[in-house]
C-alpha cells in the first residue's frame, strides 16, 4: 500500500505525500496529524508550519521562505512565526536540549533534525482496496437479540407457574382446616349399623340389629 519516496520534500501530482518521525504520522492528504494513532489537534497556520518543516526535514528553511509557505497572501512579523514554532515545539514535546524535532538557526531561520520518512499512498492503490464490511458485528448482534428476549419470557412465565402452584397448594390446605371441623360435627351423630338377616322357620326376613350404634368422629 505504501512505497518509501527516495526523497523527502519532492512531491508528485500522482501521489499523496506523509510523513512519519517518532510516534507521529503526518497524513498531507487528509491534514492530519497523529501521534501513536491518535489524532493530535493543530489550527491550520500550525499544521502549515509542521508541514513546511518537515517537507524541508534536514535542511535550514530560512525564516522569509517559511513565512512565505504558511502566509502566501499575507505580510507577517516574524514574530507570528516564532509564536508558531513556538506552539509547535510543546505539540511535539521537544523541550529538551539540544532540540529533538525543531533546530532553531539564530537570525536565518529553522531546520527539522529529526529522521522522518516519507510514504506515498498512490490513488489507485486506495481505490483497489477492497469495502470493509462493517455490518456484520451488527448483524449477529441483531441476530442475539431475540433469543435472549425468549429466554427472559420463558423465566418469567416459570416464575408464574411457580407461584401460582405455590397459591393452589396453600388454598387447598386452607380449604381443608375449614372444611374439616364442619365434617366432625355433621358427621358425628349415632349412625346405625347395617341390618342383619334372620331366618326364622325358613322364611327370610330382614329386621334390625341389636347392635350398639357406631359414631364416626372425624379430627381435623
Amino acid at each position: 500500500m505504501f512505497t518509501q519516496a527516495q526523497s523527502v520534500g519532492t512531491h508528485s501530482a500522482d501521489h499523496r505525500a506523509s510523513y512519519c518521525f517518532g510516534p507521529f504520522f503526518l497524513n498531507d492528504s487528509e491534514h492530519l496529524l497523529l501521534r501513536d494513532a491518535k489524532p493530535v489537534e493543530l489550527t491550520p497556520k500550525i499544521y502549515c508550519t509542521l508541514l513546511a518543516l518537515v517537507s524541508h526535514a534536514g535542511h535550514l528553511l530560512a525564516k522569509d521562505e517559511l513565512m512565505k509557505e504558511v502566509w502566501p497572501d499575507a505580510v507577517v512579523e516574524e514574530s507570528g512565526l516564532a509564536r508558531n514554532v513556538c506552539l509547535l515545539r510543546k505539540i511535539l514535546g521537544d523541550n529538551g536540549h539540544p532540540p529533538r524535532y525543531i533546530e532553531t538557526i539564530p537570525r536565518l531561520g529553522y531546520r527539522f533534525v529529526a529522521p522522518v520518512t516519507e510514504v506515498r499512498e498512490t490513488a489507485l492503490t486506495s481505490r483497489a482496496q477492497p469495502p470493509v464490511r462493517r455490518d456484520v458485528e451488527p448483524m449477529a448482534g441483531r441476530r442475539r437479540t431475540p433469543d435472549r428476549r425468549i429466554e427472559v419470557a420463558l423465566m418469567v412465565l416459570a416464575a408464574i407457574l411457580a407461584v401460582l402452584a405455590i397459591l393452589i397448594t396453600v388454598a387447598l390446605l386452607l380449604s381443608l382446616k375449614l372444611i374439616a371441623p364442619v365434617l366432625a360435627l355433621t358427621c358425628g351423630a349415632d349412625i346405625p349399623a347395617p341390618p342383619l338377616l334372620e331366618q326364622t322357620g325358613g322364611v327370610g326376613r330382614i329386621e334390625p340389629s341389636q347392635t350398639p350404634p357406631v359414631r364416626l368422629i372425624l379430627l381435623g
